[in-house]
């Protein structure tokens, strides 16, 4: 059955088994099936003669209003040489968000990139991008489709900010990778959240009680309270001491890491570091200072261990990556210069050590009241001559007369 009929809501409802056209609408219609199922299609004349006839959607999913304005704009979309067709198979064949993850992954994490950060990108895709994202089209991704992701990661600013900067990179491989137009990248533009960096220190008694608990737990968790100490003396990050290995040491007090965070890096061992590494035993089999579980592997991070540890020393929060920025606070308050602690922990940015730059506020303060104290019991007892304060000098000779002071006596030459 075929009818022409103006197409509404309720001859749509009530229309029976057969095909019906919309009288406003050159060639919008609707299917109706034996099943009872609606289905609104349009039927189009492209540019080279040829016909399309695209499905609209099902109704009840869409509105009778919303078939139609989709059928107005095929129809007029059309007319300007719209193949709704070509467009389909062009799709057929686009790369999707998940397929751009992958390839990113293997082309340029992995070649490109450090272990380390090859592992961040791929947890990062995987629980993060490719819920998100992952079913649409490269192409047809937009700017409010990223600012979208961004803003369901912000409980978790920081998160949210790598997670964008990852996928900014993504698409501008896909633009290099003809996956996209060149200069369309969806995530220009959008606003990263506020970062606060995390400075946490530990002060005289934290320092008390992790020793106590370390002792403590030293029979029960030996290497890892051995990193801990190594992590506190050192200022190393966690990763160069977790895979220093014994070979790296030479004998003059110093560690030859291979490589780094930053490349290849010369860690200074103070002496009680050295000390402590005397006490540690090796491994047979095993080249590492902090031996794994298994043989010949270097441990993990220790998180449950270190959970522990600090639970008894009542550090909530407190990060093995905080002991770095512990031995770092703790040279900037003896008075070591930023240049010298950045050398230490081997930032390879000045402005790295910069984040320390408000804790050398102490030690300036101390020196500026310990001078100004001297400046200021001078100023209390001032002596007066002839009106005016004298400098103090001693001795006779040309250095007075070449001061202005050859005039003289002994007792206008009084000490302040």
């Amino acid at each position: 059955m075929m009818a022409v009929m103006k197409l509404t809501k309720r001859a749509v409802e009530t229309a029976a088994a057969g095909t019906y056209f919309d009288t406003d609408i050159p060639g919008f219609g609707l299917r109706v099936d034996a099943t009872g199922n609606r289905t609104y299609f349009i039927k189009l004349k492209v540019r080279d003669g040829a016909q399309r006839k695209p499905t609209i959607g099902r109704h009840g999913i869409i509105t009778c209003d919303q078939a139609r304005d989709k059928a107005r704009s095929l129809y007029i979309r059309a007319r300007d040489g719209f193949d709704p067709m070509a467009e389909r198979q062009a799709n057929v064949g686009a790369a999707t968000v998940s397929e751009l993850c992958d390839r990113y992954l293997l082309e340029h994490s992995e070649v490109k990139k450090k272990p380390r950060s090859a592992q961040g990108d791929r947890d990062t895709v995987r629980t993060k991008i490719k819920p998100a994202i992952g079913k649409m089209k490269v192409k047809d991704v937009t700017r409010a489709d990223i600012a979208k992701l961004h803003h369901s990661l912000s409980k978790t600013p920081i998160c949210a900010n790598r997670t964008i900067s990852l996928v900014s990179h993504m698409f501008t491989m896909a633009e290099l990778w003809d996956l996209r137009q060149p200069g369309s990248n969806p995530s220009k533009g959008i606003q990263k959240f506020r970062e606060h960096a995390r400075e946490r220190y530990l002060d005289k008694d934290e320092l008390g009680r992790l020793a106590e608990s370390l002792d403590k737990f030293q029979q029960r968790y030996p290497y890892v309270c051995w990193l801990v100490r190594l992590l506190l003396l050192t200022g190393a990050r966690r990763n160069e001491i977790m895979t220093l290995k014994w070979e790296y040491l030479d004998d003059y007090g110093r560690a030859h890491l291979p490589d780094s965070k930053t490349g290849k890096k010369l860690l200074i061992l103070p002496t009680p570091a050295i000390k402590l590494l005397t006490q540690i035993p090796r491994v047979d089999g095993n080249p590492y200072v902090i031996p794994g579980r298994k043989e010949g592997t270097c441990m993990k991070e220790p998180k449950y261990q270190w959970a522990e540890i600090r639970k008894d020393a009542d550090l909530d929060g407190v990060r093995l990556h905080d002991l770095r920025h512990t031995f770092a606070s703790t040279a900037v308050s003896t008075g070591a210069s930023l240049p010298i602690i950045g050398k230490l922990l081997g930032h390879r940015q000045a402005g790295t050590t910069q984040r320390y730059a408000h804790l050398a506020h102490n030690p300036l303060q101390a020196e500026a009241d310990r001078v100004a104290g001297l400046l200021d019991a001078l100023l209390q007892k001032p002596v007066r001559k002839h009106g005016r304060f004298r400098i103090a000098l001693r001795g006779g000779g040309p250095d007075r007369r070449a001061n202005g002071l050859g005039d003289m006596g002994s007792e206008d030459a009084t000490l302040l």
